[in-house]
């Protein structure tokens, strides 16, 4: 494979000024200079949750049954908070296949190791364990339908799945895309359990992938869903639906 490309996303930007925008911290000098140097890569949240503190989830929702496919997608995605996945957005081939690193690249069901990982892999390692394998369902797509994926230049498979903009791409195509306000009740009431978020960390027109996570089936405080995602250095479960610019609401599973 090619050497070693790494990608850190923009720094994570309050998107919005009222007073209920959830506050992120200030990046550190060494975020800054490495966001500004590395080869673009993975379009994932970058930024370090050091003196970060999730908002607290004071309202919960009786968790979805484990048997369901929505059920299996939450415990898998929680899997990756309970573990403390370190966040990593280095290129890997996908030599692992449920836990253990085979030494070659795995395709279908390929995995980086699965204590590594990047937003995207929260939402392919959840949706593989409701048997929805993004991995194929992407880079066949990307195969077939160029235009659909401007992002992608050159097919492949260990990374093609990982991206942002590459999974943005796919679900306009395959899901269900929903309403992303938040403001009202009615808004609020949009977002189930199980949905995907797409955020950018800048407003539009300067908007773009960057981030992704899973709706959770607990809600904070405010009265909104709880998100689970990996923003760095390890994954949470916490009130941030609308602390970035939102740029897409998918529903995958019915």
């Amino acid at each position: 494979m090619g050497a070693l490309r790494v990608e850190f996303a923009e720094t994570a930007r309050t998107a919005q000024s009222s007073k209920h925008a959830l506050q992120m911290p200030k990046p550190s000098k060494l975020s800054l200079v490495l966001a500004l140097s590395v080869t673009p890569w993975l379009a994932c949240g970058f930024g370090a949750r050091d003196g970060h503190a999730a908002p607290a989830s004071s309202v919960a929702a009786p968790s979805a049954a484990p048997s369901t496919k929505l059920g299996k997608v939450l415990a898998r995605a929680r899997l990756e908070i309970e573990r403390q996945v370190s966040y990593d957005p280095a290129y890997k081939v996908t030599t692992y296949r449920d836990g253990v690193d085979t030494g070659k690249a795995v395709y279908p069901g390929g995995d980086v190791d699965p204590a590594r990982g990047v937003c995207t892999d929260v939402v392919v390692r959840g949706l593989r364990a409701a048997g929805v394998d993004l991995q194929p369902l992407v880079h066949e797509a990307a195969a077939a339908h160029a235009a659909w994926f401007p992002s992608i230049k050159t097919a492949d498979a260990n990374i093609d799945h990982r991206r942002v903009p590459a999974l943005m791409a796919y679900f306009d195509h395959t899901a269900k895309t929903l309403p992303t306000a938040t403001a009202s009740a009615a808004d609020r009431a949009t977002f189930e359990a199980g949905d995907l978020i797409v955020w950018s960390f800048d407003a539009c027109p300067k908007c773009s992938p960057r981030h992704i996570g899973v709706v959770s089936d607990k809600r904070g405080p405010r009265g909104l869903p709880l998100v689970i995602h990996n923003l760095g250095p390890h994954p949470t479960e916490d009130d941030s639906l609308d602390a970035w610019t939102m740029l897409r609401h998918f529903r995958v599973l019915e």
